[in-house]
């Protein structure tokens, strides 16, 4: 009993125990996220993790006995044990959902990893979502006509013609913001690449048109050439509004039905509200229409902060103390 005790209480316990830990986290990192969610969240895991919380604390209290008193030594247990105990408290009882939604549309419940609904008591509402993208693109057409495999691609310059005989393209327009205003007029709605557009004159079978490509919509038929490009295919590419440098959602937290909070939400600055965190988490990679929020409850996360902070001091102290070598 006595070996085994000093075992569990040994450093190759602990290299055992954080070896098996290291390898299911590496699994969980390379596996969809609902699978990983289900390790992680798995009673195994679980074991894990406390029969490591029950090693540092047994660790801790054998040296004190053994009469270790170093500040460091102490900070450095105390803090591994609290993040262990908030991430063990976080996972036991936190909550976590995502959520889509379209500017205008609300939502009060959120979808967890388990398919389940997490309904956090608040209604969330999307007023604006905005996307920057890197500006200074290049521009390409992609054209394919019966008879050439493949599609070719085209440097688009205004005025010029390009392609193949069979089918000749000149662009003759370029808008970042492609929209038909309320009396059918063509306009952009701002200088962002949100909807790029380009109005081109296609000539193929003896016919000319005039029409408008949307780079964001491919599979959607071209604006006015339905004749000319009945026997092949152009399509429209904005390489650098596809590069996306930043997005964000102005959102408002209703209770009740009236508003009770607002704010603006980016990537690493969630909203809080009612011990809720909701983040920014994902977009829509096509036309940057709808935005993805997670829905966060983790009671454990003051334990990890106030865990990781003894830590740091720990460490500071003990290089101090000059305990990493000479």
């Amino acid at each position: 009993m006595k070996r085994l005790v000093g075992f569990c209480a040994s450093p190759r316990a602990a290299a055992l125990l954080l070896g098996c830990i290291a390898a299911v986290s590496a699994y969980g990192s390379l596996i969809p996220h609902r699978r990983a969610a289900a390790v992680f969240g798995s009673r195994a895991f679980a074991a894990l993790c406390v029969l490591l919380f029950l090693h540092i604390l047994a660790g801790g209290i054998a040296s004190l006995r053994r009469g270790r008193r170093e500040p460091w030594f102490a900070l450095l247990r105390l803090g591994a044990l609290l993040v262990l105990a908030g991430a063990f408290l976080g996972g036991a009882a936190g909550a976590r959902g995502r959520a889509q939604l379209y500017p205008g549309r609300e939502t009060a419940s959120f979808t967890d990893a388990r398919g389940g609904a997490l309904e956090p008591g608040f209604t969330l509402r999307l007023d604006r979502f905005t996307v920057e993208r890197h500006p200074g693109g290049r521009l390409e057409l992609g054209i394919s006509v019966p008879g050439e495999e493949g599609m070719a691609l085209h440097p688009v310059r205004l005025g010029e013609w390009t392609g193949p005989d069979a089918m000749r393209v000149r662009p003759l327009r370029y808008l970042p913001d492609f929209k038909i205003g309320d009396g059918g007029e063509v306009l952009t709605k701002s200088a962002q690449p949100n909807n790029p557009a380009l109005e081109v004159e296609v000539r193929a079978g003896g016919e000319t048109e005039r029409g408008w490509l949307l780079a964001r919509f491919p599979a959607f038929p071209p604006l006015g050439l339905g004749r000319t490009l009945r026997e092949g295919r152009v399509v429209f590419f904005d390489r650098g509004s596809e590069r996306v440098k930043s997005y964000a959602s102005e959102v408002t937290i209703m209770e009740g039905g009236r508003p009770a909070a607002a704010g603006r939400i980016e990537v690493n600055r969630p909203l809080s509200f009612g011990g809720y965190r909701i983040y920014q988490t994902a977009y829509d990679p096509v036309g940057w229409q709808w935005s993805g929020f997670t829905c966060v409850r983790d009671p454990g996360l003051p334990l990890v902060y106030s865990g990781f902070v003894l830590l740091a001091l720990g460490v500071t102290l003990w290089a101090g103390a000059g305990e990493f070598g000479p």
